[in-house]
């Protein structure tokens, strides 16, 4: 097996791991935790933050797979789900 197989790794394996979470996984995790009602945590390591995403996804619906492919918190998954999202900023629609 090698890593270009499509097996997620858990983070716990990652060598980045022990880093700090990346400016996207905190703006993430904010925005997550906001729809969960709850604080969002201190700042993490990289493995951290993708672990307190995953939960925090399955408590709010976010990243759940859909007819297609889709996930739930994507503009293709609010189109699954019935929904509609604003056009994506600077998309000049």
């Amino acid at each position: 097996m090698n890593d270009n197989d499509g097996v997620i790794k858990d983070p716990d394996d990652w060598k980045s791991g022990g880093e700090p979470e990346t400016a996207a996984q905190r703006s993430y995790l904010e925005t997550l935790s906001q729809e969960a009602g709850e604080q969002p945590p201190v700042p993490l390591t990289k493995a951290g933050a993708a672990k307190h995403i995953e939960e925090l996804q399955r408590r709010t619906g976010r990243g759940q797979l859909l007819p297609g492919g889709a996930t739930a918190g994507s503009r293709r998954g609010a189109e699954v789900l019935g929904g509609t999202r604003g056009p994506r900023c600077g998309s000049g629609r």
